[in-house]
């Protein structure tokens, strides 16, 4: 759609976007070939083709954990992943993505936004992008057959402050410690500096930036 007006976000989140500016859209998946307790292969691999879309034309973009897609410590898009289940199989996925393409400015209200136009001063055409965006997601959607252990290793090299001594936030307090893996059903593991590791599922944890 060019113009989104009640756009969901993560947490219970809105997403705003300024009408014709930018791309909001959603894909569905029928992914039955895929358990219930693997369903992160398919965040991964849509974050995967943002990251691969993006990377052509600027820099320093990179995939924040479960699946933000960031550019510096700024977010220039977000996912959305709705799965359906039937028994331990998933029968349907519904891919909400937003992504700032052309948007000079935004709400005050917006912690840390970024654009494809602010990160390198040009405009771009948004239904180029989002042909890009969707071949990519479809090809690394097609990789899941017999490729997930590349596409979980490109997944983490491309992760959003790994293997950094970084400032985290559970709910027991603020704590720093180094993000070390993720295991295959999403759960983040952070070696703090008591060398203690601990694991998160989504919603659990969050980065203090």
């Amino acid at each position: 759609t060019l113009n989104q007006t009640k756009g969901k976000g993560q947490r219970g989140n809105t997403w705003l976007s300024e009408a014709g500016k930018n791309l909001t859209f959603s894909i569905i998946l029928f992914p039955h070939h895929i358990q219930a307790s693997q369903q992160f292969i398919i965040s991964q691999c849509v974050s995967l083709g943002l990251y691969y879309t993006l990377n052509q034309y600027i820099t320093n973009v990179s995939i924040k954990w479960p699946n933000d897609i960031y550019v510096n410590n700024k977010k220039i898009a977000g996912i959305l992943i709705e799965n359906v289940l039937t028994g331990a199989q998933i029968s349907s996925s519904i891919i909400g993505i937003g992504l700032n393409v052309n948007q000079e400015n935004f709400d005050s209200m917006i912690p840390n936004p970024t654009s494809m136009y602010l990160e390198s001063l040009q405009k771009f055409d948004t239904q180029k992008i989002i042909n890009e965006c969707v071949s990519n997601i479809r090809i690394a959607y097609s990789r899941i057959t017999n490729d997930i252990a590349n596409i979980q290793k490109e997944y983490i090299d491309v992760l959003y402050l790994y293997g950094k001594l970084s400032k985290f936030e559970d709910n027991n307090g603020v704590f720093y410690g180094t993000i070390s893996h993720i295991n295959n059903d999403g759960k983040l593991h952070i070696i703090d500096t008591e060398n203690k590791q601990r694991g998160y599922y989504f919603k659990e944890v969050s980065y203090i930036i």
